[in-house]
């Protein structure tokens, strides 16, 4: 005979676990799924990484360490730049990261969300995270709803007025801003004197020259060592730098009818008549198949900003028997350069005003820093095959030679407070101080995030100087927080609906 109590005692317990698998699952879907629009995690280091990964790459962040008095774990960065991602559980438009570190040597410190499928496109959108220049400053601020004004010497009473007349006779450095001024140079004379550079450079380049009274004609002469593999596109635009529309645009698509002896040696030019004076901006659009082999221009002041990649490996020899392989004089006063050898061909010494500097290997950057702010200088890179990155002016030509940011320039690890009259800064909150701990939060919008996965997004974080600093980063902690709008019932039943039945 089967004992009723056991039954309904066996029913009851079968309920409860039923239940209780239910909540679970419910806890689990709520917590992770988030249907009440945000959702929170946070990494402490002390585990093996999940959705927030560990930092990348190995030798820049090096493996995770315990602090043996607290039985804190954190993991170190050396150098620079890191990666790292998080594995959301569905898709967020909108996503806030905060970090806790120490900055024992006041680095500037960025992060970064990656927006493009091209890993040497370096397109992010960079938040500021720290930056004691700006930060711990004790100048004159003057604040408007988009930026921070630092003055040494108050002379502006307000951003506005500083963007409406800016100094041209000052330095000023700029913080995650893209600040582009229509300046006036009263010294600058037109000359018939134009400029040629037969240096050949690979890839984009960015240039800069002033107009006053003279026409703007500019040409760039170029061959695609790996034409086999399809044409690849050239273009040129012209920008007057204050307004961000294009001037005038050169596209060659690799079809036939453009300028130029064959397809093996093409010529992409522009010409421009009754400009008003000021700066002009020429981007050359191209990839890193593209060598341009001259540049011509009937402007006298013609430089380079933020990258100069000189070719000259053997390799383009049997595309290019004419590509000249002897050593460039390169002239800059940038307050740091990264030097990137592209084959084994370009790993060697650069003699600097300061001293040598080797690099040592290919396809791994170097920086050299400059020891006098400002300086201005020339090396001589003995066989090209080197790519030059800062965020100053680099030029081939001694003559062709100007300063186009007039005292603008973005401010590094390595800015001198002696050396700057003014700080402009993008508004940005700034960090909180936990004894000797920092922690800081920036916020992103998500939608247009390069996401290879919907739910996975990347990150770069990104402090110049690391590689000088003997402590580092040391990281102990990252949060994330994504929102997204709640399910509610009236937002709900909607989507349902027009799942089952369409609009």
């Amino acid at each position: 005979m089967v004992n009723k109590n056991v039954s309904i005692l066996q029913w009851w317990w079968r309920i409860g676990l039923s239940i209780l698998g239910v909540s679970i699952l419910g806890y689990v879907l709520v917590i992770y799924y988030a249907p009440h629009g945000e959702f929170s995690y946070s990494y402490y280091f002390n585990e093996e990484p999940g959705i927030i990964s560990e930092f990348g790459p190995s030798g820049r962040a090096l493996t995770r360490e315990q602090n043996t008095s607290n039985g804190e774990f954190y993991q170190r960065l050396v150098g620079d730049p890191i990666y790292f991602s998080v594995q959301l559980p569905s898709p967020y438009p909108e996503a806030e990261v905060t970090i806790e570190y120490q900055n024992p040597d006041d680095n500037i410190v960025q992060i970064g969300l990656r927006l493009d499928d091209d890993e040497e496109a370096w397109n992010y959108d960079f938040k500021p995270l720290e930056n004691p220049l700006v930060d711990d400053s004790v100048w004159d601020a003057t604040e408007n709803d988009d930026y921070i004004l630092l003055q040494k010497e108050p002379t502006y009473n307000s951003v506005e007025e500083f963007l409406e007349t800016p100094p041209t006779d000052a330095r000023v450095g700029t913080f995650l801003t893209s600040l582009e001024f229509p300046f006036i140079d009263p010294t600058y004379e037109p000359s018939e004197e134009g400029t040629e550079f037969t240096t050949p450079l690979r890839g984009r380049h960015e240039l800069y020259t002033y107009i006053k009274d003279e026409d703007l004609r500019f040409s760039a002469t170029y061959q695609d060592i790996n034409y086999g593999a399809g044409p690849d596109p050239v273009k040129i635009t012209v920008y007057y730098v204050g307004n961000v529309s294009a001037v005038q645009e050169f596209a060659d698509d690799g079809d036939e009818g453009i300028s130029g002896v064959s397809r093996g040696e093409r010529t992409a030019s522009v010409e421009l008549k009754d400009l008003k004076e000021g700066i002009y901006r020429i981007v050359l659009e191209a990839n890193d198949d593209i060598i341009f082999t001259n540049i011509t221009s009937s402007q006298h002041k013609l430089v380079f900003k933020g990258n100069l990649h000189l070719a000259g490996s053997p390799e383009y020899q049997n595309t290019i028997p004419d590509i000249v392989t002897d050593s460039t004089t390169v002239y800059s006063n940038a307050h740091f350069i990264t030097l990137l050898a592209k084959h084994q061909y370009g790993v060697g010494s650069i003699d600097f005003y300061d001293g040598e500097f080797v690099i040592p290997k290919d396809n791994a950057p170097f920086q050299w820093n400059n020891p006098i702010p400002n300086y201005f200088h020339s090396f001589e890179v003995p066989q090209n095959d080197v790519q030059l990155i800062t965020t100053g002016i680099l030029s081939v030509d001694e003559n062709s030679w100007f300063d186009p940011l007039f005292g603008f320039e973005p401010l590094t690890h390595y800015a001198s407070l002696t050396n700057l009259d003014y700080i402009i800064s993008k508004q940005y909150t700034f960090p909180e101080r936990l004894r000797s701990w920092t922690i800081a939060t920036a916020t992103f919008d998500v939608s247009q995030a390069y996401r290879e996965d919907p739910t996975t997004l990347d990150f770069i974080l990104s402090a110049p100087g690391l590689e000088q600093s003997p402590q580092g980063l040391k990281v102990r902690a990252i949060h994330i927080t994504a929102t997204k709008e709640a399910v509610t019932w009236d937002t709900f039943w909607p989507r349902v609906k027009n799942r089952l039945f369409g609009n």
